[in-house]
């Protein structure tokens, strides 16, 4: 049954479960607390085999100390 489920779709979702996520990072209380998140974030989208996700996570990367702020 589950093989008739189109995988693009469970691509979708899990891209938008990262994106919902990432908007966590601005509910972190300190800064220590957000740099810590945005790590682990970080590494869930660059491990994600998601092309998109891992080029947005290469953006975060490039712009980490503003993000931060």
């Amino acid at each position: 049954m589950l093989d008739v489920l189109p995988t693009h779709h469970l691509k979708t979702a899990r891209a938008y479960q990262m994106k919902l996520t990432f908007q966590e990072l601005y509910e972190q209380p300190t800064p220590a607390l957000a740099a810590a998140w945005l790590k682990r974030w970080y590494f869930w989208a660059t491990y994600s085999r998601l092309a998109a996700m891992i080029e947005v996570a290469a953006t975060v990367k490039r712009h980490w100390d503003g993000i931060l702020r």
